[in-house]
């Protein structure tokens, strides 16, 4: 399996709003593509927003970025998203 943490800070709008966004165009999206396993989103902080992707290689992230690309930079510009750190990685223990 391979993960990436990603984190961001919201400008404007609300955690509820992009998780509805999030709900409606990119969850969607990432859960008919092969090999998807997982995915959340929090709010790690005041306006600190982070998601956890998980797929069963790092082509499937990669897979993701490319196909959420019009839709992460439309939510960018529309929360005035500043992205904080991206941390990836093959996993090496887990459990459920």
């Amino acid at each position: 399996m391979y993960v990436q943490v990603a984190s961001y800070r919201l400008g404007s709008g609300s955690t509820a709003d992009l998780a509805q966004r999030i709900e409606e165009g990119n969850i969607p999206v990432i859960r008919a593509l092969p090999g998807f396993a997982g995915y959340c989103a929090f709010e790690a902080a005041d306006r600190v927003v982070a998601s956890v992707l998980v797929f069963e290689s790092r082509a499937g992230v990669e897979e993701a970025e490319r196909r959420l690309a019009g839709w992460i930079e439309a939510t960018v510009e529309e929360f005035d998203v500043t992205p904080l750190d991206v941390l990836e990685g093959d996993v090496f223990a887990s459990s459920t």
